[in-house]
């Protein structure tokens, strides 16, 4: 989930506008022992991981009407991601693989876990990075460090 899930939710996220946000609900479904999982976030929309008969993703809550296909951002300079990494040093300019929405992406594996493993659903305040009044799935955010390193 965290690995092939950041690029299948990257695709998805990007395709519909929310790459810039984080979900403020994962909704999980036992369907006859059929596991899934569904994200919603503040602007209805709502994505959904393993439904079954649907595949690995599916999207709902786009406009009925055709949307005009984006274009993909491509990698800045010359030599691919590295080349575009140091162009962007360079300019200041955001990278293709710009980190703050790599966090939005892979946001969404990590909360779907926690959701499978406590096999419920979740609600998620992003502004605050936890799980409102529920202690049994903050625990899962950090992990204890061995003294005395902290962050």
């Amino acid at each position: 989930m965290t690995d092939w899930g950041a690029h299948h939710f990257g695709g998805a996220t990007f395709a519909v506008d929310v790459r810039e946000s984080q979900p403020e609900e994962v909704i999980y479904s036992d369907d006859n022992g059929r596991k899934y999982l569904t994200y919603r976030y503040p602007n209805g929309l709502l994505i959904y991981h393993n439904r079954p008969g649907w595949g690995n993703l599916q999207i709902e809550g786009t406009p009925d009407e055709k949307v005009a296909a984006k274009p993909v951002p491509s990698y800045k300079g010359t030599g691919g991601i590295y080349g575009d990494f140091i162009e962007c040093v360079k300019t200041r300019e955001r990278p293709f693989r710009d980190i703050e929405l790599a966090v939005n992406t892979v946001m969404l594996s990590h909360l779907g876990i926690v959701a499978y493993r406590l096999q419920r659903s979740l609600k998620w305040d992003a502004a605050q990075q936890q799980f409102p009044d529920d202690e049994e799935a903050n625990r899962f955010l950090d992990c204890a460090r061995r003294e005395p390193w902290q962050l």
